[in-house]
């Protein structure tokens, strides 16, 4: 039997439903554990082995990206700070390198994704980190043309939602958990598919603008 870390600890609503004693009294949970009849789960553990596997597999909400996101960020912040929590922040640092646990800019951009209905929740797209670009890269912004991306446009979907684009959540996620800096090969390959698939909806459209391809290679 799991017992839930402390509530001031981590937030229970991020818990996958059914893994966890669900208990009336603080003091059950103390009782339990003096007789050995059941386990108080770490922050760690709660994160890498319960919360981040749940987005992935269903137990978890989908809405509730951004509050696990922020809770490793945390996590992996305070962790770091302790004299003892080297391994913990780099067990939950590499658990978020693994996992699509960061919510992306396409679709839903302008909501909280805890508003959403359960329909529109199957709409929310999580990438890995390291599929993720920094937006704050004005040559990365550029090549992507993210100023003029409308919401739903592809190049939305390689760049991590507010509040994780700007600020020391940014930072967290390029410093720890891998959200990328540098276009690279890679990048440069990526941007130019979606600039040509940008021009080539233009000309579909009979629309007199088109995406150039230039920007990329000047990247």
């Amino acid at each position: 039997l799991l017992l839930p870390p402390a509530k001031n600890a981590l937030d229970p609503d991020l818990l996958p439903r059914g893994a966890f004693l669900k208990l009336d009294a603080d003091g059950d949970g103390a009782l339990l554990e003096s007789r050995r009849l059941a386990n108080r789960v770490t922050v760690t553990d709660a994160l890498v082995e319960h919360v981040l596997p749940g987005l992935e597999n269903g137990l978890v909400s989908k809405r509730l990206a951004s509050r696990v996101l922020d809770a490793c960020v945390t996590h992996v912040r305070d962790s770091r700070a302790s004299w003892t929590g080297a391994g913990d922040a780099e067990r939950t640092r590499d658990a978020a390198r693994r996992t699509r646990c960061v919510p992306t800019r396409r679709r839903f951009a302008l909501s909280s994704l805890e508003s959403l209905s359960d329909s529109d929740e199957s709409l929310i797209e999580l990438k890995r980190p390291g599929d993720l670009f920094d937006p704050r890269v004005s040559v990365i912004a550029a090549v992507f043309d993210l100023d003029g991306a409308r919401n739903d446009d592809d190049a939305n979907r390689f760049f991590p939602r507010a509040p994780f684009d700007e600020g020391r959540r940014a930072d967290a996620l390029v410093n720890e958990f891998g959200v990328k800096k540098k276009l690279g090969a890679e990048g440069i390959l990526l941007a130019a598919r979606l600039v040509d698939a940008a021009a080539r909806d233009d000309v579909d459209g009979g629309s007199a603008a088109s995406a150039d391809p230039v920007r990329v290679a000047a990247a």
